[in-house]
């Protein structure tokens, strides 16, 4: 699935938002693939990672990296935000 997602950076015309979003549904895709294909869908999701971490310089531009370094970093904020809110909710019962 890496490769696959490596070869669709490379021949997609894409801008900005275009990437931002396909790498925010990559790891979804690659982990719903494993299940399906009965593999570990988290180490799909770690290896894929890993691969095009390797090759996001020849995938994205600069503007791109730019443009993504702020969304990832607000949705980084959001599932912390939500994990100890629901931690929090449940600590009274704990």
């Amino acid at each position: 699935m890496a490769f696959a997602a490596y070869f669709l950076h490379k021949i997609l015309p894409t801008d900005e938002n275009s990437d931002t979003i396909m790498t925010i549904t990559t790891p979804y895709i690659m982990y719903i693939l494993a299940e399906e294909l009965g593999a570990s869908g988290v180490l799909a999701v770690v290896c894929g990672g890993l691969y095009l971490s390797t090759k996001k310089n020849e995938i994205f531009t600069a503007a791109t990296r730019i443009h993504t370094v702020p969304v990832w970093s607000n949705f980084i904020f959001l599932l912390n935000g939500l994990a100890f809110t629901m931690i929090g909710l449940d600590l009274p019962k704990i």
